[in-house]
């Protein structure tokens, strides 16, 4: 397992799949109490004790699911995205067993279509919004005041006429960031379409720039992390139930946070090969993988459960 200062070729992790004993294995062992390391101040208001936990058969394991490239494949635009209806299927199997959030960098109300699932926790905008399961509204993991809104808008407003160089470029302008998404741009002007952000964000030091798989993304810099969003609920879940050993999944650089954010207390999956070294300490190469190792994982969960009968 890699420590908090080690990351790991990805070309080299084994396969999650050829491991999956190995993985279960270790969701049993002891793990520490969850410290205060990476803490944000959040409102955390309206997160009730879940009620499908009287279904869970006992098993510690917990599951934070990326969602584009991991549990949908990668399309040319993000709106034409669909999640397997295999996939669906166990994801929702899996959420009436243990607890699992489907994280991403997607608005709520799209995440939540997309997915489609009343049993599952979301995490939207990369960590600043959560929707438990059964619960009708959302809230924010931190307290964004007006002017965050109203600087972002003006950003993305005051760059429109010059993105008409770059074409291909969609622009998707979400409630707490603005994606750019180059994935049908040519080659040649991504750097220009960089230079042409980090500019702009040179006058708007209210904002930060991040960098996804073929995507820019803009939001402010108060906004948390997919990891932030993952402590958070392990955090929640440990005072109310019990210790859980998360496992993670995801294919992108924002998985990372996720990946960083569990070190040394689950088990974080890559999906894919990444561009440069991961946290990850397992694989699978495609969403079709993941819907074999998902699949597999729900069998396990369910045995254990029939094995421990009520107590």
């Amino acid at each position: 397992m890699t420590t908090q200062t080690e990351v790991t070729d990805s070309s080299h992790l084994p396969s999650a799949l050829e491991c999956f004993e190995r993985i279960v294995a270790t969701s049993h062992m002891e793990k520490p109490t969850l410290g205060r390391e990476l803490e944000r101040p959040t409102l955390g208001r309206g997160l009730e004790q879940p009620t499908t936990s009287a279904g869970w058969p006992g098993e510690r394991l917990c599951l934070f699911l990326d969602f584009d490239g991991t549990l949908a494949p990668i399309v040319p635009r993000p709106e034409l995205a669909e999640l397997p209806a295999s996939t669906r299927a166990v994801v929702a199997h899996l959420a009436s067993l243990v607890p699992v959030c489907v994280v991403s960098g997607r608005a709520l109300a799209d995440l939540e279509d997309k997915v489609g699932l009343e049993n599952v926790y979301y995490v939207a905008e990369h960590g600043c919004e959560v929707k438990p399961p059964g619960q009708a509204a959302s809230f924010s993991l931190v307290e964004l005041g007006p002017g965050d809104e109203t600087t972002l808008a003006r950003f993305t407003e005051a760059l429109s006429p010059d993105l008409a160089r770059f074409p291909g470029l969609l622009v998707e302008r979400k409630r707490l960031s603005t994606s750019f998404h180059y994935r049908q741009m040519p080659a040649d002007l991504v750097p220009d379409l960089r230079r042409l952000l980090e500019e702009s964000l040179s006058r708007h030091r209210a904002l930060v720039l991040r960098e996804g798989k073929m995507v820019y993304e803009v939001r402010p810099a108060t906004c948390t992390t997919k990891g932030h969003a993952v402590l958070w609920l392990l955090r929640h879940w440990e005072s109310r139930l019990w210790r859980l050993h998360p496992l993670c999944l995801g294919d992108d650089l924002t998985d990372e946070d996720m990946f960083a954010a569990i070190d040394g207390l689950g088990t974080a999956i890559l999906v894919g090969q990444a561009s440069q070294p991961s946290k990850a300490h397992y694989f699978l190469r495609d969403p079709a993988e993941v819907d074999t190792f998902l699949a597999r994982l729900a069998q396990h969960i369910a045995s254990v459960g029939q094995r421990s009968g009520p107590s």
